[in-house]
Formats: structure tokens, C-alpha cells, sequence
């Protein structure tokens, strides 16, 4: 029942978010197709030998591959928030959470299922910034198509992450905008107390930890890609661990 709701409420933004970013991957796409004509025609004039080895197509597909991871980390955060703050903790602003508790649900199904659905809607959202593209890729070549997608689990176990957080810190405070505040902090935390560390008292393991740990949106493409798949299954394991505060919290919450 409760999954039903929370579908109704967040298909709108599903729907709005996965257009804009479909509109930016095919942007992102038509400017590649175009680049990779004009270094065509400039192959095909060229009189220097080591430039008429050169096949494009490759730099072509690692560029837009790195283009769109970029714009993912902004998407990831930007997704998992307001999927996050319009979680069930939210229900207790609106003075609905007694009814939703007291309905012939078992609570952890509630968190669950929500938690499912959100993941699920964020991946589409986050695939549509590669589906954009993808077309424009398959025009320059078919070869490295297939390793466009490789990125999206990695991004995801993040994104999960992120928003298992915010689900977490919304039901904690009871409240949106302490959930998202709560949120941010830990994200301004994470990124900047480390950077502080290292220049004030040369404490440098905090920043390499940071800087490891992001490394999932700089993909490094030598020939073939090479993801951070240890760091995307530290991601997941972490990111399963605020489902769980969730439950416990929402099994233990009094009407």
C-alpha cells in the first residue's frame, strides 16, 4: 500500500528528471558525433602519416564516457535528496505516520520498499543520461557501445548510499527539512573536513580515503574500462547499513 504512494508521489519527478537527463546525454552525444566529423575530415586533408593511423572513435567514446560521469556525481546527489526528503520520514511533518503505522503493513516493509523503488528510480534516471548518448556513439562506432553502461553500478551503489542516508537522518529528526539539512552536512563533512585536515595538521589518510572512495566517477579507460568495483562493493555494503537504522527506527516508533 504504502510502495503505491510513494509511486504516485515520486513518478512525477521520475518522469522530469529521467527527460532532463535524457536531453543532456543526447546533447552531450550530438556534440561528440560532431567533433569526431571534424576530426574525420581532418584525417582525411591531413598529410602528416602518424595522424592517418589515428581511429578517433575510441577518443570519441572515452570523452563522452568521461563527460557523463562528471555530470552524474551532481545528478546522484541531486536525485537522492529529494527522493530522500519525501521519504516516509516526512510523514510525521504532515501528521500522517500514525496512520500509516497503523495500517495491516509490517514496518520494515514500508522502509524496504521504498528504499527498492527509489534505487530503481534513481538507476533509471542515471541510465538515461548514457541512453542519450548511446546513439550518437553507435553512429561513430559499434565497438565500445557495449561498455558504456559499466559505470551505472558503481554510480548506483553511491546513489543507494546517498539516499539510504537521507531516508535515515529524515525519520531520525521527523522531519524533512532536518533530514535534509542533516544530509548536507554530512556531505560537507565528507568532503571538506578531510581537505582541512590535511592542510592544518598534515593529517592525509582522511583526504586519501575521500579521494578513493570518489574515484567510482573517474573511471580510467586504457583500452578497456577499468571500474573501481572494490570501491562500488564497500559502496553497497555501506549504503545497506541505513535501511537497517531505518527499520530499527521505524520498528521501534511509538503512535
Amino acid at each position: 500500500m504504502y510502495s503505491w504512494k510513494s509511486w504516485h508521489d515520486s513518478r512525477h519527478r521520475l518522469a522530469l528528471y529521467a527527460g532532463a537527463c535524457l536531453a543532456v546525454g543526447a546533447i552531450t552525444g550530438l556534440d561528440i558525433w560532431g567533433t569526431y566529423h571534424f576530426w574525420a575530415a581532418w584525417i582525411a586533408v591531413t598529410t602528416n602519416p602518424r595522424l592517418k593511423l589515428w581511429d578517433p572513435s575510441f577518443d570519441a567514446w572515452a570523452w563522452g564516457i568521461n563527460v557523463i560521469t562528471e555530470l552524474m556525481l551532481p545528478v546522484v546527489v541531486w536525485s537522492s535528496l529529494v527522493l530522500g526528503v519525501t521519504s516516509v520520514g516526512r510523514e510525521d511533518s504532515s501528521g500522517a505516520m500514525t496512520f500509516i503505522l497503523t495500517r495491516p503493513q509490517k514496518r520494515w516493509r514500508i522502509v524496504w520498499d521504498e528504499w527498492a523503488l527509489s534505487v530503481a528510480e534513481i538507476s533509471i534516471i542515471l541510465s538515461m543520461l548514457v541512453l542519450g548518448m548511446v546513439p550518437f556513439l553507435f553512429l561513430i562506432s559499434r565497438i565500445y557501445v557495449s561498455f558504456s553502461g559499466l559505470i551505472l553500478p558503481a554510480v548506483v551503489a553511491v546513489a543507494a548510499c546517498l539516499y539510504g542516508l537521507t531516508q535515515f537522518l529524515t525519520l531520525l529528526t521527523r522531519s524533512s527539512a532536518k533530514g535534509l539539512s542533516a544530509t548536507i552536512a554530512v556531505i560537507l563533512f565528507y568532503l571538506f573536513l578531510p581537505s582541512a585536515l590535511d592542510d592544518w595538521w598534515h593529517i592525509s589518510w582522511p583526504s586519501k580515503v575521500t579521494d578513493l572512495s570518489l574515484s567510482v566517477f573517474r573511471p580510467e579507460w586504457d583500452g578497456l574500462p577499468s571500474i573501481h568495483w572494490e570501491i562500488a562493493m564497500l559502496w553497497v555494503i555501506v549504503g545497506l547499513i541505513f535501511p537497517f537504522l531505518s527499520q530499527w527506527l521505524i520498528e521501534r516508533r511509538e503512535v
